[in-house]
């Protein structure tokens, strides 16, 4: 049994879909994938009609396999409207994975960004023993110049909740996104408050040229400086961008499978 945690809005789904294939196509274990989400804004929540095909995948794979929709709206509100990141490059979404604590979820469980593909079993990020830590995650590729050299990427963590509830990570990582602006609020937040963490190494989390043994690959923004600096923000489902500019081919399979999944 794999516990994994997605969190965002209708506007992230095919990330989603695309990622649980790339999980299934790797293990046969049962797969319990919790998705929180919330209707704030503009922004709307993820129906769980938008995963009906995904889930029918899974059970194939692993009757026991279940997708569940979180709604996180009031939870949400209650705690983090007034907060001073509210308006930020990143949407509020990335801080739901910040309530995770609140809600009732299997105490081991992998966050994955919904910008994530896998290409092993995902089971050797999750057998990995985090009993004694709050969470293991790999070290950010361009924070650890910028910011510090222990500064992990949130966008891949394995989460030991029992942990967490014990020290108040993410309670005291709520509090002080909402009292105090910072460029990278959710990640920021947990760098600075963390107590036991685990380094991972960045085959968990790869932010930068693919490699054979990738495990995860994270489609986040990164920095190229040449032959003139500029960023590249490739997502797994922008297929061309990818070809193109990442010259990454290895999931083609799974863009095929994924148009054929849902009738595209």
């Amino acid at each position: 049994m794999i516990n994994i945690m997605y969190t965002g809005n209708d506007k992230v789904v095919k990330g989603i879909i695309l990622s649980i294939l790339s999980i299934i196509k790797h293990t046969d274990e049962q797969l319990n994938v919790f998705i929180l989400s919330m209707k704030i804004d503009n922004f709307n929540p993820i129906d769980k009609s938008m995963l009906e095909n995904i889930e029918i995948m899974m059970k194939k794979k692993n009757h026991n396999s279940f997708i569940k929709v979180i709604d996180m709206t009031d939870i949400f509100n209650n705690e983090m409207k007034d907060s001073k990141n509210m308006n930020n490059f990143y949407t509020p979404y990335a801080f739901l994975r910040l309530f995770s604590d609140l809600i009732d979820l299997p105490s081991k469980i992998i966050y994955l960004d919904t910008d994530t593909m896998i290409n092993d079993d995902i089971n050797k990020l999750y057998s990995i023993d985090i009993t004694n830590y709050e969470f293991a995650g790999v070290v950010d590729r361009l924070g650890r110049w910028f910011i510090d050299i222990n500064y992990i990427n949130s966008g891949v963590l394995l989460l030991n909740l029992d942990k967490i509830r014990e020290t108040n990570l993410l309670k005291n990582a709520r509090e002080l996104i909402k009292t105090k602006k910072m460029a990278f609020p959710d990640q920021s937040a947990l760098n600075k408050l963390k107590q036991f963490y685990l380094k991972l190494p960045s085959i968990y989390n790869n932010q930068g040229k693919f490699k054979k043994n990738t495990v995860i690959k994270h489609f986040c923004k990164s920095i190229r400086f040449l032959p003139i600096y500029h960023t590249i923000n490739v997502k797994q489902w922008q297929i061309d961008d990818v070809h193109k500019r990442l010259k990454i081919f290895e999931f083609d399979d799974l863009y095929e499978e994924y148009f054929k999944l849902m009738g595209e």
